[in-house]
């Protein structure tokens, strides 16, 4: 009987195991076709809006340059009108653009060096203006004015602003140039011209009657000695009662272009720049790895250089990549490529015209459709081996022996598992009850660890949300003014530039604080800044903003009714600075006073703009003396003083 029960046994797990196998082969493959299908339509998804990301990226960025150059042209305009056209203005012209023996005009050293020394007030600036050039002094001035200022303000996110005419004048603020600027001021020949440049084309009524801002195509840079450094121009064109007079623009070098995250490319992947014309932007170390398209740009490029044209490919994977972009290239694509073996999106850049192509291999998302299948396999075995066993260990029981004898069997497992064996039933007892027990003691313990480990965590929490606190603080205070920081202030004006449309920007600085450092050290200085911030603070309303912006200078924003509220705020700040003098040491002190620019919002205001209007004010107040108040062309100490007159050039 026994020997029969075996066989039937053996025989029910073989047919059990052959019908599970069968069964999760149906379902494994099942799994693998509905997870394959599955994993390449989310992988075009996926690919289709990183792609869109990288898209929003340039057009976001090529926004902030069109907001950069509508703000130069309105600077500029304003300097046209304030710059003047005395006999002062020729003298201070041929000052900063003094003719050379080759009949042209460069920048004076000084107006790129800047310095202690420097009588312009502009640093960072250099220029070229041909002799066939017809810019007025005013214009000239006005130009580097603007750009100087433009240029500081938006020094975060843009290399260079310029100002440029049709008849060869260039003055170009860029400051971290590494040939600072050598090529415009001092080696270009007097025959340089760029009025068939695609730049100067793009600013002609002809090309673009629209007025907005333009880019160019992909070219090597202008300079000598430059082919290999590439670049394309944003340019928006300046008109002057109807006529065109020149144009402001922005220069980016390609390799600041290709510097963001996602040029590492979605996982197992790449991201590439083509431009309309067929040119390959992105260079070989930037390419896919080991893929077919990879393998391809590294070939064009050992032999064609960094940057190839794939149109004029013949064959292999550039010319299918350059055949796809002919047919989808103007409508986006997302899909997989067969000549490619790569999944592939492809979107256009609406403002330079380039094409972004986001790739994924084939083979990998393949392989992560397998993964299903790969758990559910080891799920089939695993369940297969176990009901195998069910089924032998049932049938065993039914043939072989009674319940009473499993159920000692498992007790006597149990007991050789355990590592206490005082507390096992004894022969009689229900094994159940005991596994019951055994089970109901695991939980209490398991209730009093988590109990335990709740409270650590609650406690973790409260520790971690203290110091996150305090982390937040630091990060938006100055601590030496325990003001909030430039980072702060600029949130807070954000916020306040939604809720209030009359408001007032208020741009102090410390006069001569250098020479306080120089006097009295950085103890002295830090005493002077921390009693400054103090008497600002004290006299605020409550409801605006104060905060420092950086070095001696602070930033006050406070709502306003018009100009009167907001000239009286800036000369009671100037005052009350001035007041009293000011201790930097034991039994030590000395007077202090600050200048102020303030700018008045108004309907066509934006935040950069009133920024840039306040700090040129500043500037303004500095040159006109110190230790007064400057508001749009009007200087003042007190409310009921103000000077209506407009402002004039101080020369240094």
């Amino acid at each position: 009987m026994q020997g029969q029960g075996f066989s039937v046994a053996r025989r029910l797990a073989a047919s059990l195991a052959l019908t599970l196998f069968l069964l999760f082969t149906l379902i494994g493959v099942g799994v693998y076709l509905d997870a394959r299908e599955r994993a390449f339509d989310r992988a075009a998804k996926d690919l289709a809006v990183f792609n869109q990301d990288i898209v929003n990226y340039y057009e976001a960025k090529f926004a902030r340059i069109s907001a950069t150059q509508a703000s130069a042209s309105a600077i500029f305009r304003t300097r046209l009108e304030t710059v003047g056209t005395d006999g002062a203005l020729e003298s201070r012209f041929d000052e900063m653009f003094p003719r050379r023996p080759d009949g042209t005009r460069r920048s004076a050293d000084d107006l790129y060096e800047g310095g202690e020394g420097n009588l312009f007030g502009i640093s960072g600036v250099g220029a070229f203006l041909s002799e066939a050039s017809r810019i007025s002094p005013a214009q000239a001035i006005a130009a580097a004015e603007t750009v100087f200022l433009t240029g500081r303000v938006s020094a975060f996110d843009l290399s260079s602003v310029y100002f440029f005419t049709p008849d060869d004048a260039l003055i170009i603020y860029a400051p971290q140039r590494s040939d600072r600027l050598e090529y415009y001021r001092k080696t270009a020949s007097a025959s340089m011209s760029f009025a068939r440049e695609e730049f100067s084309r793009l600013s002609s009524p002809a090309e673009n009657p629209s007025r907005a801002m333009r880019c160019t195509s992909l070219r090597p840079i202008m300079h000598a000695n430059a082919s290999s450094v590439w670049t394309t121009a944003c340019v928006t064109p300046f008109d002057l009662d109807g006529r065109h007079v020149g144009s402001f623009g922005t220069s980016l070098l390609l390799d600041d272009v290709l510097d963001a995250p996602f040029f590492n490319g979605p996982n197992d992947g790449s991201v590439i720049l083509i431009s309309p014309e067929g040119r390959l932007l992105t260079p070989p170390r930037l390419s896919a790895g080991d893929s077919i398209l990879g393998r391809a740009i590294r070939s064009a490029s050992s032999t064609a250089g960094d940057y190839p044209d794939i149109s004029s490919t013949g064959t292999g994977a550039l010319h299918d990549l350059w055949s796809l972009l002919g047919d989808h290239g103007a409508r986006g694509y997302s899909g997989y490529s067969d000549e490619l073996g790569a999944f592939v999106a492809i979107e256009r850049i609406p403002t330079t015209g380039w094409y972004t192509v986001a790739t994924r291999s084939g083979k990998a998302v393949t392989a992560e459709a397998l993964h299903p299948v790969k758990r559910v396999a080891i799920a089939a075995i695993l369940c297969s081996v176990l009901m195998v066993a069910v089924c032998l260990v049932v049938t065993r029981r039914t043939v072989i022996g009674p319940l009473r004898e499993l159920a000692g069997k498992v007790r006597l497992l149990a007991g050789t598992a355990l590592a206490d064996q005082s507390d096992l039933p004894r022969r009689g007892r229900n094994e159940f009850a005991y596994v019951s027990d055994l089970v109901d003691r695991m939980a209490g313990e398991v209730a009093r660890v988590r109990s335990e480990l709740e409270q650590r965590v609650a406690r973790r929490t409260f520790e971690l949300e203290a110091a996150n606190h305090k982390l937040r603080l630091l990060s938006e205070r100055d601590m030496l003014t325990d003001l909030p920081n430039r980072r702060k202030i600029m949130d807070d004006f954000a916020a306040m530039w939604g809720a209030y449309d009359r408001m007032a920007v208020i741009l102090l600085d410390v006069d001569h604080f250098k020479s306080i450092n120089d006097r009295h050290g950085h103890p002295g200085g830090d005493a002077v800044l921390k009693q400054v911030a103090g008497r600002l603070a004290g006299a605020l309303r409550h409801g605006s903003l104060l905060g420092r912006v950086g070095g001696e200078e602070f930033m006050v924003v406070a709502p306003v009714r018009g100009y009167e509220e907001a000239d009286a705020l800036a000369a009671r700040l100037r005052a009350v600075v001035a007041a009293d003098p000011v201790t930097v040491a034991a039994g030590e002190s000395l007077p202090v006073t600050i200048s102020v620019g303030v700018a008045l919002r108004s309907a066509a205001d934006t935040q950069d703009g009133i920024y840039a209007r306040a700090d040129a004010n500043l500037y303004q107040a500095k040159k006109a003396g110190r230790d007064i108040v400057c508001r749009e062309g009007r200087i003042f100490k007190t409310a009921g003083a103000v000077q209506a007159q407009r402002m004039r050039i101080v020369k240094s």
